[in-house]
């Protein structure tokens, strides 16, 4: 499998595990990741970078905030996922560890999933609790331009924050959505933005998103 040294085989046993294990329906999704080593094409796009732009990449919090709506919204690489988050400063840049790939797990499991990393070199991926600036999204099969939201069906957006181990995922009481102004099919590229609140999968806490955006290949 094509991934960052070690962390290939242990995402494959996390997934062996996660789909023996566990009940595949909504609810179970929102309180368990979907970081999967979905892609063929990752280790090639990995030798080229190296360890270290995942690194530089990773999520930044020390930059100044501007406080205006009107600038002008910079493009987002290829193949990375940008936002930001309310009440932290600076705006995060996470790669892609898996570009949208088709699945076809069971009926709540089925679409197109993409992986966004800060640094995924420093996660354990068979741990859950270790995780940090990660975004998952499965799509439905069918996608075309237009807007998901919290109550879409067979549409997840998860997203592990600075806080170790802490999921947040979409809540019926939460209003979240992910535009797809650009969809391209398998070879295409997929673009789009994103905003809105996430419910951690454990407890009451809930955390703002905005200003997102994302640009990544479709295998």
């Amino acid at each position: 499998m094509k991934k960052i040294a070690i962390a290939s085989v242990l995402i494959i046993l996390a997934v062996i595990f996660y789909f023996l294990c566990s009940e595949p329906d909504k609810g179970d999704a929102s309180k368990t990741s979907l970081l999967t080593d979905t892609v063929s094409d990752t280790k090639d796009r990995d030798a080229d970078t190296g360890d270290s732009d995942l690194e530089s990449d990773s999520a930044s919090h020390g930059g100044e905030e501007k406080n205006t709506g009107t600038e002008d919204v910079k493009p987002v690489a290829e193949d990375t996922v940008t936002f930001r988050v309310r009440g932290e400063s600076g705006e995060n840049t996470y790669k892609a560890i898996a570009v949208f790939t088709k699945i076809s797990v069971s009926p709540e499991f089925t679409g197109y999933l993409a992986n966004f990393a800060g640094n995924i070199g420093s996660i354990n991926v068979s741990n859950q609790s270790t995780y940090t600036h990660v975004i998952s999204v499965l799509l439905p099969s069918d996608v075309t331009p237009g807007t998901f939201n919290e109550r879409s069906q067979q549409f997840i957006f998860q997203f592990f924050g600075s806080e170790s181990g802490v999921l947040y995922a979409l809540d019926q009481m939460c209003s979240f959505s992910l535009t797809i102004d650009e969809w391209g099919g398998p070879g295409g590229r997929a673009k789009g933005t994103f905003s809105g609140e996430l419910k951690a999968a454990e407890g009451t806490p809930i955390i703002s998103i905005r200003d997102g955006s994302f640009d990544v290949g479709i295998r």
